[in-house]
């Protein structure tokens, strides 16, 4: 199966995207087809040996448009995405230009047509018998530059009439050339007649009223769809368009376009990485928070990773190429923004259905109309009037942009807040989920066990409790075994020299020493042992029941001490559950750890729902239970063990940079690798579909209302004709008030970037653990690792003073601190 990208040109309303979808899906071997008027982009997938690419070009020709394939290849500033950006573009400046030169045409010819009935002053020269003559051709000369400004709605809507597949160019050709028309028309009868009365009804003014606001309508439409790619495009923006490659030791300046990989590339200070790559020399700080969120900017040396938009801030750099163009993990989120933004959401399939009966049925009403009123006895100007009003009132325009433009504009907003959408179908999913589930390890916590406590026996120092279970572990590859030995070496404790290791996997370790056997495990290990740990059962007990885990330690005289290590959680966790609560959704937490350790971790952030001892491969089915519950149910993970449950879900959302696998694993990806951003994702979603249903209310309401007023419901309200002039006025104000009420959209902002006012705080931290300079210091990097926090730690005290903005809160500070290995006691605000 191939797939192939065109760009449109000429289509104007969903109509018009019916009728290419339906051209191309005759030809054979085409099995699917997706038209977005938005983009003007037109998406095939196919047989190749069934179908011949030259067809498809002439199927949409055939059809009365004009498409153009894109090219996949090239770097991120050659993405589809300039392609119809710069078609919105160029759109918009020829719109603008006719325009204000039909203004320049209508002014007059409006002034000459309806001035006397305003009240204005006209000149002598078009009064009397002879000056109406004079008024009628002055306005037929006028309105000619009108006509051949705008010819393209003849040429266009004139083809799709003879193909039997008429557009809402149709309905403006029709509806204009009528009052063109009828205008001439009565012109003739005033030079045949010599009745000059006729300049009342010669309906010059409407054509050209038509036609010019039809057109202001799609200027001021298409620079509102220019908008809605601007989050795209900023993306794009954020590689540079050369690099300096290094070729037999001199350094040249190339474009990005033409760098393959294996490329040794120069990166100086204050530059920008083209594209993704390793280092090979040099140490430097890169910012990379435009693509991964990270604030504060990462030092990079030999041997890491750098990724394309990345800001070099301080040293030198050389490294080579590994993914260019379309490769990079830059690129990725481009296509994955891109492939949302244009996508369509269920929704939209009602608009679609009724799109494709929309202007033959106005026609019909029209002809209907025209003849009932003259079945009536209504003169011939009265129902002239009622046709063209009709006719030009209908707006299938509402119809097709009510969904495309609000989710191109979502989508755009949410990538600017690092929300990446695989699919409008995804984000119309998420917006209707009742559960969350959410993953333990790596989602909820930082997936990363630290030392959080230790007990010794009497007369046992904890420095040997650290010195021997740090020998027991130095060969272990557990999470929690690295826990240890972090540990130990923060207190610059060397690991006790051991042979024969004996381990039981789930159980523990032992080996053998040059003072006898020493073991570390859990309280199975020390049973199967005949380790009496009776002096610290309680005390083990109470660590278990906090989400704990207790490891004993014991050695030729019997237990030395118990480890307890957990896995911190983020800072953020909290707040998340909370907030997920507070949007009326049911969470659950699901995790492989024993219930009483799950229960202690759901207790601490407010969850009541528990799946516990819960396997990897078993996740899938927690998630479909739910599911046959009649759950609609939002799985957040770290996109890597729990892949089929992210599957399973009605919507997977992975938490985890953009530059993660977690990419490919989901279907929103929240790549700042913050859990708050969950609930930014919930809350857009749901405003998302909230414009939708109002565009899609909207476009059905003015319709349902206009078309039957313009018919001669106001006629027989009111004595007076709808004006053909304001349904032109009607017409175009409606579709642009449906893209206008989507670009609202644009402007949503995350709690982050809401949170304007910052507010320095002071906080005293109570600190144990702390027993050397080494520990203290610890202890302040890891604070003074927050930005916009001044931690002042003192050993002697055992406490820290800390100064920090206000968002960034005491849990935020505590978890620090934990995460680094020691407890905190006590806090105090000192603000």
């Amino acid at each position: 199966m191939s797939i192939k990208n065109y760009t449109v040109r000429g289509m104007t309303c969903s109509a018009c995207v019916n009728h290419v979808e339906k051209a191309v899906k005759g030809l054979p071997g085409v099995q699917h087809v997706e038209v977005e008027l938005l983009t003007n982009r037109l998406r095939v997938e196919f047989q190749e040996d069934m179908t011949v690419l030259p067809d498809i070009e002439a199927a949409v020709k055939h059809a009365g448009y004009q498409a153009e394939a894109q090219d996949a290849s090239g770097t991120p500033r050659d993405s589809n995405t300039t392609d119809f950006a710069s078609v919105l573009k160029e759109e918009s400046q020829s719109m603008q230009q006719r325009f204000l030169y039909s203004v320049v045409f209508w002014l007059p010819m409006f002034y000459l047509g309806m001035g006397s009935m305003l009240g204005l002053p006209t000149p002598g020269i078009f009064e009397g018998s002879a000056g109406g003559t004079v008024n009628a051709l002055t306005q037929l000369l006028l309105l000619v530059p009108i006509l051949g400004l705008n010819r393209s709605y003849f040429v266009s809507g004139s083809r799709a009439l003879w193909q039997r597949s008429p557009t809402m160019d149709s309905l403006i050709a029709i509806g204009s050339f009528a009052a063109t028309l009828q205008g001439v028309v009565a012109f003739y009868g005033m030079l045949l007649t010599s009745e000059h009365s006729g300049v009342h009804h010669l309906y010059f003014e409407s054509a050209a009223t038509i036609l010019t606001l039809v057109t202001m309508g799609k200027w001021m439409e298409s620079r509102s769809k220019l908008k809605t790619t601007d989050a795209i495009r900023g993306l794009m923006q954020l590689t540079p368009l050369t690099a300096l490659r290094i070729e037999s030791d001199q350094t040249r300046e190339v474009p990005v376009s033409a760098l393959k990989p294996g490329d040794v590339l120069l990166l100086k200070p204050g530059q920008t990485v083209p594209v993704d790559g390793v280092v090979l020399t040099g140490e430097s700080t890169v910012n990379m928070s435009a693509l991964t969120g990270e604030s504060m900017p990462v030092r990079k040396t030999v041997g890491e990773e750098l990724l394309a938009s990345g800001i070099n801030q301080q040293g030198a750099l050389t490294y080579r190429a590994t993914a260019v163009g379309v490769d990079t993990r830059l690129s990725k989120v481009i296509r994955l923004v891109e492939a949302a933004a244009v996508s369509k959401a269920p929704i939209s399939q009602l608009a679609d259905r009724i799109s494709a009966v929309f202007v033959p049925i106005v026609l019909v009403v029209a002809l209907l109309a025209s003849l009932t009123w003259a079945l009536l006895g209504e003169p011939a100007s009265v129902v002239w009037s009622i046709a063209i009003s009709v006719l030009v009132i209908s707006c299938p325009c509402a119809l097709g942009l009510a969904t495309p433009v609000a989710i191109m504009a979502g989508t755009g907003s949410g990538a600017r807040m690092g929300l990446l959408f695989r699919s409008a179908a995804a984000l119309q999913r998420l917006s209707a989920v009742q559960a969350v589930v959410l993953d333990k390890t790596g989602t909820l916590t930082q997936g990363k066990p630290t030392l959080r406590a230790l007990w010794t026996s009497p007369d046992v120092r904890e420095s040997d409790v650290l010195h021997v279970a740090s020998g027991l572990e130095r060969f272990s590859e557990h999470p929690l075994a690295t826990a240890i030995l972090e540990a130990a070496a923060a207190r610059n404790l060397p690991a006790k020299v051991m042979t024969d290791f004996q381990s039981r996997s789930g159980l523990g370790i032992e080996a053998h020493a040059e003072d006898g056997f020493y073991s570390i495990g859990n309280i199975e290990w020390m049973q199967l042992k005949k380790m009496d740990v009776s002096l610290a059962s309680n005390w083990a007990d109470g660590e278990a029941k906090q989400g704990r885990s207790p490891l004993y330690v014991s050695g030729p005289n019997g237990l030395m001490g118990v480890l307890s290590v957990a896995d911190v959680l983020k800072p953020e966790s909290k707040e998340a559950v909370q907030a997920l609560h507070q949007l009326g959704l049911t969470v659950y937490m699901m995790t492989g750890d024993h219930l009483d350790v799950a229960n202690a971790i759901a207790e601490e952030l407010g969850i009541s729902n528990v799946f516990a001892g819960v396997m990897p491969e078993d996740k899938d089915s927690k998630v479909q239970g739910l599911q046959r519950a009649g759950k609609v149910v939002l799985m957040v993970g770290d996109g890597i063990n729990d892949a089929p449950a992210l599957v399973r879900a009605d919507v997977g959302m992975a938490v985890g940079s953009a530059a993660d696998v977690a990419l490919d694993a989901a279907d929103v990806v929240l790549s700042h690798g913050r859990l708050t951003d969950a609930i930014e994702a919930i809350r857009l979603s749901r405003s998302v579909m909230r414009v939708i249903r109002q565009n899609l209310f909207w476009a059905f309401f003015y319709n349902a209302i206009g078309i039957p007023l313009a018919a001669g419901v106001w006629y027989a309200v009111s004595g007076h004709v709808l004006s053909p002039m304001f349904a032109a006025a009607a017409m175009s104000l409606s579709s642009v008030t449906v893209v206008l009420n989507a670009l609202r959209l644009r402007y949503i902002q995350s709690t982050n970037q809401r949170t304007k006012q910052v507010i320095t705080m002071k906080t005293k931290m109570y600190i144990s653990g702390m027993t050397c300079a080494h520990c203290s210091g610890r202890v302040s990097n890891a604070l003074n690792a927050l930005e916009g926090v001044d931690a002042r730690v003192d050993l002697a005290d055992g406490t820290a003073v800390v100064e920090h903005p206000n968002r960034v809160s005491q849990s935020s500070l505590k978890a620090a601190v934990e995460s680094a290995g020691y407890d905190v006691s006590k806090m105090e605000d000192l603000s």
